[in-house]
């Protein structure tokens, strides 16, 4: 079963041809969640999500590690410069060679930078 609705989704956020390069488990995790990524990317935002001002955010008072990825979608990069921009206490990251799935497709370095992180707090 293949969704192109999904597909779509998965390689504007991770890259081009993504979905096709995820091994099966991840594919068949990706169909069995279309129904719930639909939903989130369908309906108005203040019906599926409550409201999460800046004020909000600059009332985190712990220390927090924004991290970004060299090839994630512009709009995360805004979504992150607006928390570092509300938030008192953050650092930030990149990490290459990487989009969305940071975690995934760049490991060493995402672990690196996390514990590093961790570490320093």
């Amino acid at each position: 079963m293949r969704s192109t609705w999904i597909n779509s989704f998965i390689d504007s956020v991770v890259g081009n041809g993504a979905f096709d390069r995820f091994p099966p488990h991840a594919r068949r995790m990706a169909l069995e969640n279309a129904p719930e990524f639909k939903l989130e990317t369908s309906m108005p935002v203040e019906q599926y999500f409550s409201a999460f001002t800046c004020e909000d955010v600059a009332a985190i008072g712990v220390p927090t590690l924004l991290i970004t990825s060299e090839f994630s979608p512009k709009f995360f990069h805004q979504i992150t410069n607006e928390l570092e921009r509300c938030m008192p206490n953050t650092e930030r990251a990149m990490i290459s060679r990487a989009s969305h799935g940071m975690h995934n497709m760049n490991p060493h370095e995402y672990n690196e930078t996390v514990l590093a992180f961790l570490a320093k707090h």
